[in-house]
């Protein structure tokens, strides 16, 4: 794990706190499940659209059908 510093109003601080006693839980933990949500309501990170879009790159080229068969491969490579 990785030290960072975070800037946070007192009322924060304060519902964090609360929240965490709650909860049976460290200020951090609640920090890092908070920070875990946000990465998950966000989507994929940069990184991962990258990889998705090689991924796609690599099918199209395999598939000489493509035009026909578009949705399919994408449905394919984006798990729908």
């Amino acid at each position: 794990m990785r030290r960072i510093q975070v800037q946070l109003t007192d009322e924060q601080v304060r519902d964090l706190k609360s929240l965490a006693r709650e909860k049976g839980v460290s200020v951090s933990e609640i920090m890092r499940r908070g920070a875990d949500e946000m990465i998950r309501i966000n989507g994929p990170t940069l990184a991962e659209r990258y990889e998705r879009a090689w991924n796609a790159v690599g099918v199209i080229e395999d598939n000489a059908d493509v035009a026909e068969r578009h949705d399919e491969y994408l449905a394919e490579i984006y798990g729908s």
